[in-house]
């Protein structure tokens, strides 16, 4: 499975059926699909440059996206304190444009998503 679907899927697995994953094992498995998540990210740019920046850059994106706008990211973040934007893969080799201007301006849209 990728790292980024497994990433998703533990998130509605622990927000959307917490009979069966709102639970130490469940919440385990979340976290460490964070840490997986970010370094399939690592190993992309390290082994893809220079396609691997685009490559990233999106997943950067589509990790952004899930955390800021999904209810069930959300909602881990809310009540567990369970960040999925920790997935996210920032590094001196992306663009300084993304490094110095949109990343930061992810963070401030978040925190105010999260408000």
């Amino acid at each position: 499975m990728h790292p980024l679907h497994n990433l998703e899927s533990r998130t509605h697995n622990v927000a959307g059926l917490p009979d069966q994953y709102n639970n130490p094992l469940g919440l385990a498995q979340l976290r460490a699909s964070i840490v997986c998540a970010r370094a399939f990210l690592r190993t992309l740019l390290d082994n893809e440059e220079p396609s691997g920046i685009r490559h990233v850059l999106n997943l950067n994106t589509r990790i952004f996206k899930f955390a800021a706008y999904d209810t069930h990211a959300l909602a881990v973040y809310r009540d567990h304190g369970i960040d999925v934007f920790d997935a996210l893969f920032l590094d001196e080799r992306l663009p300084e444009k993304f490094r110095d201007d949109g990343y930061p301006r992810w963070v401030q849209r978040l925190e105010k998503q999260r408000g």
